[in-house]
């Protein structure tokens, strides 16, 4: 997870443009050899939510949780919210729940 100043979808910026050619790639190739995905675009194909809102009248969504395959039905809940301190991005928020995990009731 980070603030990888790389968007890898359109989607991820408006006005809307792709990042530099071979930045992106190195990043796509960085998570083919380490079998990550960016489980919110998987998750939400075509919403649009950004992360950092800059000074020009852009937004970008900057900030990814990658992780493996594996985990995509153990993450859900995702939120964007705005940080108690100050700085120029949002916050992702995440819940992690494997899926073996027991059920605690309330007792």
């Amino acid at each position: 997870m980070g603030d990888f100043n790389v968007m890898e979808d359109t989607l991820d910026h408006t006005p809307a443009h792709l990042n530099n050619e071979q930045v992106t790639e190195a990043l796509q190739n960085l998570r083919f050899q380490l079998n990550i995905q960016d489980s919110w675009r998987i998750n939400n194909p075509t919403m649009r939510a950004f992360t950092f809102y800059s000074n020009m009248n852009s937004h970008s969504c900057l900030d990814c949780i990658y992780s493996s395959p594996a985990h995509k039905l153990s993450i859900h809940g995702w939120d964007l919210c705005t940080s108690t301190i100050s700085m120029d991005h949002r916050m992702i928020l995440v819940r992690y729940t494997p899926i073996n995990t027991p059920f605690m009731g309330g007792g």
